[in-house]
């Protein structure tokens, strides 16, 4: 009798083992896979000399850095760029009145009217052109030696900072010569309208594009009072 119990002892226990042993199979093996990792690279750590652990933390470090610096390196890069496309944007604005300046009329014997708005034409596209040319060298010569700079590597990265924080006022003036390109070139396309076309044309179409230009205008100036306050400040 007694025989009989302790082999049903014994098959109950190798029962449970068994299922003990189905259940624990049934784990996600990543989780497995992690844990034994993490648990290797604990023992792989712990047995190293502590130099040799203060040395890897120090590259670890190192190579964050590096990555950090890369990432600045692209926003400046991305800086950059969005300069850039202001002197393309004058000097096209430049190209354009420098052609309407040479195929416009300044001066008419018959018309004193003629003769006022050539003088103000004249004086818009000369305002046109020389802020079109001052923003285009500027923001060229702002990216030319940024770039510069930022070719020098490490060394070259202070020396960067240092300049965009010196020419700071340049940027400013230069985007103020930006808008003021913009807008006498319109005026002057406006002046052209009214000194080339005659009769009530003149009047009708003059007004029409000067009143459709102040519209768009005044949207591009809450554009820049939007990127105002909400990029720059």
């Amino acid at each position: 009798m007694n025989h009989i119990k302790y082999m049903y002892v014994c098959a109950a226990t190798c029962l449970a083992m068994m299922v003990s042993s189905k259940s624990s199979a049934f784990i996600p093996t990543q989780r497995r896979i992690s844990s034994n990792h993490r648990a290797a690279s604990s023992i792989s750590l712990s047995a190293l000399p502590v130099p040799v652990v203060l040395q890897l933390k120090r590259s670890t470090a190192a190579a964050s850095a590096n990555v950090l610096t890369a990432f600045n390196m692209a926003n400046e890069s991305n800086k950059l760029a969005a300069i850039a496309g202001y002197s393309v944007v004058a000097t096209l604005t430049l190209n354009s009145c420098l052609r309407l300046f040479t195929s416009t009329q300044l001066q008419s014997k018959s018309s004193k009217q003629k003769n006022i708005a050539g003088f103000l034409f004249c004086c818009f596209c000369s305002a046109a052109i020389v802020c079109g040319a001052f923003t285009s060298i500027c923001f060229t010569l702002l990216t030319l030696y940024s770039k510069t700079a930022l070719g020098m590597g490490v060394p070259g990265q202070a020396k960067y900072t240092a300049f965009s924080e010196a020419t700071k006022e340049f940027r400013v003036q230069g985007f103020q010569a930006f808008i003021i390109s913009i807008s006498s070139f319109l005026a002057s396309f406006i002046l052209s309208l009214y000194i080339k076309l005659k009769g009530k044309t003149r009047y009708i179409l003059s007004a029409g594009v000067g009143a459709l230009a102040l519209y768009y205008f005044s949207k591009v100036q809450l554009i820049m009072y939007l990127a105002k306050t909400l990029i720059f400040e």
